[in-house]
């Protein structure tokens, strides 16, 4: 039996564009552009009982866990 299930995960986060150059700092602040990256597309897992998983924490350190 799975204690985690996702099917067809998908993630995008907005993120501002950022100019270079001497007003590259200025034009940032007024002009608001924004890239949408996807970070994740079409995953699928599912994590069993007892299974052992790792994943990365929002800060990047490394979390490890059992299922129970």
């Amino acid at each position: 039996m799975a204690i985690i299930e996702e099917v067809d995960l998908t993630r995008e986060f907005r993120q501002a564009r950022r100019f270079n150059g001497p007003l590259g700092a200025a034009r940032t602040l007024l002009t608001r552009e924004y890239t949408t990256p996807t970070a994740l597309d079409d995953i699928s897992f599912r994590v069993e009982a007892g299974e052992s998983v790792a994943w990365l924490e929002p800060n990047g350190a490394l979390g490890v866990g059992v299922s129970q």
